[in-house]
């Protein structure tokens, strides 16, 4: 193996992409990418737009509507209108969901008799729908419970919920987002890069200087994938700092066994990259060759 030469047509290659700037897209792409997609997609909902119709006018629909007035994730409104006029604020998207609490609550209630609560919600976004739909029952079970423990009711037969989240304790969208976009990134970025390296010496034309050089394949494989590698290489920390210190992502584990996977995953992209540059001058070969018969 010819390491000086290796070695020359590597420094031309970093010279190269110093020089057409895509030393710029490297860097600055994969950032853009986790800067955007992890401030820019919220799963979580926060402040929806409920309206609590309280037909018992009770202490206990207080004290349940008072749980919604001070969560967080309601923006709650008691209004004395009828179930039709509520149900069309819904279709006008007023409101994201509406809570209906019956006239016979309290009574109900305290006799230890089973009471049904009216849940109306927006499903024009079904994720969305079904989260809300779940921040209103745990409100509701809050409530009821705290209604019931002041009332001094038996607790037998009340629904206790015991859980624990094993992942993603905090229930944050960066938790569950940003290293997903740590993965997607570096099996995309790598992979344009390394077809746009191969594509581009072929429409050029200078990728003959290679076939006239005494490179064999397997080293101008290397001299021209190698900058790509060690550059993006650098973006395995640049992205776990943005994530760490930018985004608070926890980080549980290895550190070695995170950088020695990602620069296999590296390695993978790469190698995709070259796939697709193989596939594309080989189309385009074809295409050239049918125009010229034709």
């Amino acid at each position: 193996m010819k390491l000086i030469t290796i070695k020359a047509y590597i420094l031309k290659e970093f010279m190269e992409l110093y020089r057409t700037r895509l030393i710029v897209m490297v860097y600055l792409l994969p950032s853009m990418i986790v800067l955007l997609f992890g401030y820019g997609i919220r799963m979580d909902v926060t402040h929806a737009r409920i309206l609590i119709l309280d037909n018992d006018q009770s202490k206990f629909s207080q004290v349940l509507t008072s749980k919604f007035e001070h969560s967080k994730y309601f923006n709650a409104k008691v209004l004395h209108v009828s179930e039709k006029e509520a149900l069309r604020s819904i279709k006008q998207a007023k409101t994201d969901a509406v809570l209906i609490i019956p006239s016979s609550f309290e009574k109900r209630l305290l006799h230890a008799q089973k009471s049904e609560i009216g849940i109306f919600v927006d499903a024009s976004f079904p994720t969305r729908a079904t989260t809300i739909e779940g921040y209103i029952k745990g409100t509701v079970l809050d409530g009821v419970s705290e209604v019931a423990q002041r009332s001094g009711l038996s607790a037998k037969g009340l629904i206790v919920l015991n859980q624990r989240t094993l992942f993603n304790q905090a229930m944050r969208d960066e938790d569950a987002i940003v290293p997903g976009l740590i993965g997607l990134v570096l099996l995309v970025a790598p992979a344009i890069l390394a077809a746009l390296l191969i594509v581009k010496e072929k429409e050029r034309g200078t990728i003959f200087n290679f076939y006239a050089s005494p490179l064999s394949k397997g080293e101008f494989l290397l001299a021209k994938l190698f900058p790509a590698f060690l550059l993006h290489s650098v973006n395995i920390f640049i992205l776990f700092l943005l994530a760490v210190y930018l985004f608070d992502v926890p980080f549980r584990g290895s550190f070695m066994l995170y950088w020695l996977s990602s620069e296999l995953y590296i390695l993978i992209s790469l190698s995709i990259g070259m796939l697709i540059s193989k596939y594309l001058i080989k189309n385009k070969t074809k295409k050239r060759t049918e125009i010229a018969y034709a």
